[in-house]
């Protein structure tokens, strides 16, 4: 029988294989890696718990939301937490975009329905 302890050390290891894998995808930018899809870099950073990994942010070029590549990166990143058991979690907030305009909460509601991902939202005060 484990121990408490080994459970623990056992998920973060998945975990951090997981994180790799992740990073794995594409190549290293900031704090996150830029995963390329049909040659469209996705930003995508991932926090690291111990029995648990975040999507801190996911984001896609403007030109390119609504092409099905967000969908498309955060099917290899849901696919890599199922082969490793890592429960994922995120936080969808409308966020600035570059160029000053901003992602509606509409658009990432209609976006996560389609991914069949459940999501916490932040309220605009947090």
């Amino acid at each position: 029988m484990k121990t408490f302890l080994e459970y623990i050390f056992e998920a973060s290891d998945s975990i951090d294989a997981f994180v790799r894998q992740v990073y794995a995808l594409g190549t290293r930018s900031r704090d996150g890696v830029n995963i390329k899809i049909d040659n469209v870099p996705v930003y995508v950073e991932l926090i690291s718990f111990s029995e648990s990994a975040h999507i801190a942010e996911i984001s896609v070029p403007p030109e390119e939301q609504g092409s099905g590549i967000g969908h498309r990166v955060l099917q290899k990143i849901t696919d890599l937490a199922d082969k490793h058991k890592v429960t994922l979690s995120l936080f969808a907030k409308p966020i600035d975009q570059p160029h000053g305009e901003q992602i509606s909460k509409i658009k990432l509601i209609l976006f996560y329905k389609k991914t069949r991902i459940q999501v916490d939202w932040i309220r605009k005060n947090d």
